[in-house]
């Protein structure tokens, strides 16, 4: 059970990015409980709902947790006796509640010396001699200056127009909230600028002899990294980190990266376990696009190439050096996330060993205690390989796996037909490969809606493909086909290929289907957390092995967060941990691409009570001289044009989903994006298509409520 403090209604919802996060002690005043008596407000009590889950909500500490972190730099100005007596307010004043320039001037200065003003620190940076807002609005009501919460704002407000004091984090109005405020009186020389704290520098060594990555790892007991003008109150600064990244993932290095960019000293812990076997799949890189793009290219030189362009022979696919050259892409990607890069280049601490969580704000490794302003959780995740008699024992790719392949093989069969199932059956049919889709399920992309995955199905069709409905795998086996032996300085028997024999249960009974390689489909799940993390030592909630986040990726415990396989988690990571304004993760916003031919793009959530405009790209006119086929729809509120989702199908839907996903994010109208100006007339032009049919409904439904009102 944790005490919370309901806040007035006079409080902007904009303030969530200092309120609802205010579980971080810096900027929470040390007497909030007297200031909560003064202000009238209630205690509510909140069950198994963390502070920052609600916006409106104030966490409260009964002790100074100012003095517990080295949030606040400075020391108190001490309190003085009352020198200068608030005049009396005068009649006009008491009939208006406003207060002349002479009474606002006195009412400062005895301000000034009951209000606790110190240095504090919001996020990077310290504010010199400021005080708290809701402080301020305290001390009014407590003096009898003010009867409501709404009386004392508007002297607040007097005072910042007087330019008596000012607003330090923005220029928003004076409000019943955590903002730092300053006397203009302290703007003067002997005060030192708001700055950000020195940050903890380091030199590192590498140890004499040391070859190969492995080396470059730094355990937790050779660390030769030391601190210069720290602020810290930790007994070894060596031993504080702004940021501990836990995991081997490519989303944990890409936290790492960024916070090391914006110059806070950052460690990557992680147990040693897959230390250099991390999948290309577990970064925004995916193999199955970069196929289909060379597939894809293949196509449409062989049958609809450039106007005006000949060949001198029809074009062929060497996959052996497709596939070199994605590995030695992956390779190249692989290094900018390999130890002695990350510590040489970037300055991270990698450390390696067993961990686990000491407390809120510290964690132990190999027997030493790291504490950290912040933490992020990034295990990443993993393929489930499905249970299928006879898998463990035969050869087979997986979407992660299919980089290893050499040589095109004359079949393939796929088992399933989700995303990078359809990419890699697309790309090996147009390479010159016989592909069979085995599919469990009635629809191609369950993600997408049906006439979205008609369109696919009939394209993977028109290329060769063989798609087999409602159809369930028995059992699967391989066989090696020998030859006999005709060099007696050889084996006697050297297998040259192998077949794999998958038996299927369908509609039509049982049927024995033969191949020469087998792709399977693989579900991918968050990684489970080990118990011997300690979450609950460090007041994180854990459900059925993953960690319990809101929508700004904060666990239970604000200075911890946790990502999973969004995109861009790590931007987020940084931006919600160590500055002002706070971004939310919303699955509206997050477009997903197929990258087939024609590609399908979808961005939002379709609901209840939403319209629907479609464009077809036949019918926009364009300069493009490649076939225009698919279509561009949109859904939009019922009362108004403001897009809600959107379904791109057709060889431009990456061109123009991106386009539409800020217009999602943004909440705009279609009206309004359709004045935005394209170099072109390429396909975007369906988006002016589209706000054509939008104005001539909205005409039609006027008509009809004309008639209606003429009628009655």
């Amino acid at each position: 059970m944790e005490k919370f403090v309901k806040l007035p209604p006079v409080v902007d919802e904009d303030d969530w990015c200092l309120l609802g996060r205010s579980g971080e002690t810096e900027t929470t005043p040390s007497h909030i409980p007297s200031a909560v008596q003064a202000m009238d407000c209630h205690i509510v009590s909140v069950d198994n709902e963390p502070p920052h889950h609600a916006p409106t909500m104030l966490s409260v500490c009964t002790e100074d947790p100012i003095a517990q972190k080295p949030e606040c730099t400075g020391a108190s100005t001490p309190s003085v006796s009352l020198t200068a007596p608030i005049p009396p307010a005068s009649a006009q004043e008491a009939a208006t509640s406003d207060f002349s320039l002479v009474r606002l001037k006195a009412l400062c200065t005895v301000m000034r010396s009951k209000l606790d003003i110190r240095d504090r620190r919001w996020r990077f940076t310290v504010y010199r001699k400021c005080f708290v807002a809701a402080d301020a609005i305290a001390w009014m009501r407590a003096e009898g200056l003010a009867e409501t919460v709404a009386e004392a704002v508007s002297v607040g407000e007097q005072m910042c127009e007087s330019k008596l004091i000012r607003c330090l984090l923005d220029n928003k109005p004076f409000g019943c909230n955590s903002r730092f405020y300053r006397f203009t009186v302290d703007d003067g020389a002997d005060t030192p600028p708001d700055s950000p704290p020195p940050l903890q520098t380091q030199t590192r060594t590498v140890p004499e002899g040391a070859n190969g990555p492995a080396s470059h790892i730094r355990q937790v007991n050779n660390i030769k990294s030391y601190t210069e003008g720290a602020t810290s109150t930790h007994d070894n600064p060596n031993d504080y980190y702004n940021l501990l990244v836990i995991g081997w993932t490519s989303r944990a290095v890409d936290v790492a990266r960024r916070a090391a960019i914006k110059g806070l000293r950052v460690a990557l812990i992680h147990s040693g376990n897959n230390t250099s076997g991390r999948n290309s799949l577990d970064s925004d890189w995916s193999i199955s696009e970069e196929l289909v793009k060379c597939a894809n290219d293949l196509h449409r030189l062989r049958h609809d190439p450039p106007c005006g362009i000949r060949f001198g022979g029809e074009p062929t696919c060497d996959l052996t050096a497709i596939m070199e050259r994605l590995r030695q892409r992956q390779m190249q990607m692989l290094k900018q996330q390999d130890p002695s890069y990350l510590s040489n280049q970037l300055g991270i601490d990698v450390m390696v060993g067993s961990y686990r969580f000491n407390g809120p704000n510290s964690l132990a490794i190999n027997g030493k205690i790291l504490n950290f302003g912040k933490a992020c959780v990034a295990t990443g995740s993993s393929l489930i390989q499905p249970c299928i008699t006879g898998l463990q024992h035969c050869k087979y790719y997986t979407v992660e796996s299919i980089i290893k392949l050499t040589h095109l093989p004359s079949q393939m069969l796929i088992l399933g037909g989700d995303k990078a199932e359809c990419e890699l059956a697309q790309a090996f049919q147009r390479f010159g490969c016989q592909v069979t889709m085995l599919i469990q399920d009635n629809q191609l992309l369950p993600d997408e809606t049906e006439d979205v995955s008609c369109i696919v199905q009939q394209s993977l069709q028109q290329d060769g493909v063989i798609v087999k409905f409602v159809t369930s795998v028995v059992g699967i086996t391989q066989k090696h086909s020998l030859i006999p032996k005709t060099d007696f300085n050889s084996a006697p028997h050297t297998p040259v290929q192998s077949r794999i024999s998958v038996q299927v249960t369908n509609s039509l009974g049982e049927e024995t289907i033969e191949s020469d390689c087998l792709i399977v489909g693989m579900t991918r799940v968050t990684n489970q957390l080990s118990p011997d993390l300690s979450l609950e030592a460090a007041d994180v909630l854990v459900k059925s092995g993953r960690i319990i986040v809101n929508q700004f990726l904060q666990s239970t415990n604000p200075n911890i967060y946790a990502i999973a396989g969004q995109l861009d988690c790590p931007r987020i990571v940084i931006q919600n941990a160590f500055f002002q304004d706070c971004q939310m993760v919303t699955k509206s916003a997050a477009p997903r691409c197929v990258f087939t031919d024609p590609a399908v793009a979808h961005v939002g959530v379709i609901t209840e009570n939403v319209k629907e405009i479609a464009i077809q790209f036949s019918d926009v006119a364009t300069v493009s001289t490649t076939k225009s086929t698919g279509f561009l729809r949109v859904f939009h509120k019922e009362n108004s044009d403001e897009i809600v989702a959107v379904d791109v199908v057709g060889r431009c839907a990456l061109e123009l989903i991106s386009e539409l996903a800020l217009a999602v994010q943004s909440k705009t109208g279609i009206r309004q994006l359709a004045t935005v100006f394209h170099p072109s007339a390429t396909v975007s032009a369906a988006i002016k298509l589209c706000a054509d049919a939008y104005d001539q409904r909205m005409n039609r439904l006027r008509k009809r409520d004309q008639v209606k009102q003429t009628t009655s």
